[in-house]
């Protein structure tokens, strides 16, 4: 029974741990899907400077152009240039209203419900990870760790039981010098039988003796 109730422990545990890891997945995939929209919006904010950047050069250039102070091999190039960056720009913005969609999705968010900010969070991340310390988490956390203890306490269990079976059994039953066919308590003593039968059994063989 003491065995039976620390396994029960174990697997109750175990449960537990289980439902922690599979919440735990959930924050990472929420996480990576934030971390794409969060790095589609740097993406985004940078093609946006980038486009206003070669505007105002191609402006620039137009002008000068026009008053024949570039070539038009030159005027060429930064229009490309410009055409190029604008491209970039609505690529970037698609990117990231899918990034958007599918972090909204993800976290069952409807058109009334407030789409999720995306910014820069404020944290630190530590320089080193103590390896002793990782370890330390992966051993108290990790069911599967607790399967393994589970499967060498059930193991534990099945031997004793089987030594426990080994054993030497024996019943003995007894019977001497009573009425067998007495109505009452009282009449059992009345008239007793003579026959007195002693009944040694064994877990496979059995010895009756009269």
């Amino acid at each position: 029974m003491r065995m039976e109730k620390t396994i029960e422990y174990k697997r109750n545990e175990e449960k537990i741990k289980t439902y922690c890891k599979s919440i735990s997945s959930i924050q990472q995939k929420a996480l990576n899907l934030f971390m794409s929209a969060f790095f589609a919006s740097l993406e985004k904010t940078q093609s946006s400077a980038n486009r206003q950047a070669t505007d105002s050069m191609f402006r620039i250039a137009n002008v000068r152009y026009e008053n024949k102070r570039i070539t038009e091999s030159d005027f060429k190039q930064i229009e490309l240039q410009a055409v190029n960056n604008e491209y970039l720009e609505e690529n970037a913005a698609k990117n990231f209203d899918d990034a958007l969609r599918t972090l909204s999705t993800f976290l069952n968010l409807t058109d009334n419900d407030r789409i999720p900010i995306i910014e820069a969070p404020e944290f630190t991340l530590p320089l080193e990870l103590n390896p002793a310390i990782v370890r330390l988490y992966v051993k108290e956390n990790n069911p599967a760790m607790l399967s393994r203890e589970i499967r060498r306490l059930e193991a534990e269990k099945k031997l004793y039981m089987s030594e426990l079976q080994n054993r030497f059994n024996a019943n003995i039953n007894m019977s001497y010098g009573t009425n067998q066919y007495a109505k009452s308590i009282m009449d059992v003593y009345v008239n007793p039988s003579r026959q007195q039968t002693v009944y040694v059994g064994f877990p496979e063989t059995s010895l009756s003796a009269l």
